[in-house]
């Protein structure tokens, strides 16, 4: 995998999901709450769920890289999760949960974080449906019942907070199964130059030991 591409499309999600938390921060501090932020913020978190699947993608282009090429311009989530997991059925990300009991060092004994609290392959695709409907509103000449607003930010930031739970220390999974990916959203430690760092994403390659 090329950890430095994977890195870039975390970056891209995590300036979204900043812009979409100080958004929904403002609009709790204030009481304020206007269409064109919702749609805004809608279009972020769906841009997001764009870039979860471009993750999929990039993690497995080394070892499939024709479908990798073909699958680039597919531009649905779903469309493209269903091209990957046809081949490797793990490519969505697994979210992890540190073992603080046995942990050491930055990247630290783990385990599959339980579901109920993060996104998961068939929310993405849902979810990103759905905010698609508001954001692409005007295009159905407000057709069916108005929308309530109040209602769909309140989703948002449910949505916002399942994306973290799922991506902040994940694991992605290749074909290779000697093979093994960890991902921390804003690691902290002390780079190559002895200078120490934090909120730096992080992707760690792991080899299993035969």
């Amino acid at each position: 995998m090329d950890t430095q591409k994977y890195e870039r499309v975390m970056q891209s999600i995590k300036w979204r999901k900043e812009y979409i938390s100080e958004t929904v921060s403002h609009a709790h501090s204030t009481g304020r709450i206007s269409t064109a932020m919702i749609e805004s913020i809608c279009l972020q978190l769906r841009m997001t769920i764009e870039d979860i699947a471009v993750a999929c993608v990039v993690a497995n282009a080394d070892e499939l890289p024709e479908l990798a090429h073909s699958l680039r311009r597919a531009y649905s989530p779903k469309r493209i999760l269903k091209g990957l997991e046809g081949i490797n059925p793990d490519c969505y990300p697994i979210p992890m949960v540190e073992n603080l009991t046995a942990s050491h060092g930055n990247f630290r004994a783990t385990y599959p974080r339980p579901e109920g609290d993060w996104l998961t392959r068939e929310e993405a695709v849902k979810e990103y449906g759905r905010l698609g409907n508001i954001v692409h509103r005007n295009l159905k000449a407000y057709e069916g019942d108005p929308v309530d607003y109040v209602e769909v930010y309140t989703r948002c930031a449910y949505l916002n907070d399942k994306i973290s739970n799922l991506l902040s220390h994940h694991q992605i999974t290749v074909l290779n199964e000697n093979m093994m990916y960890r991902i921390l959203m804003s690691g902290t430690g002390v780079d190559d130059n002895g200078v120490s760092f934090e909120g730096r994403i992080q992707v760690a390659e792991f080899t299993r030991i035969t």
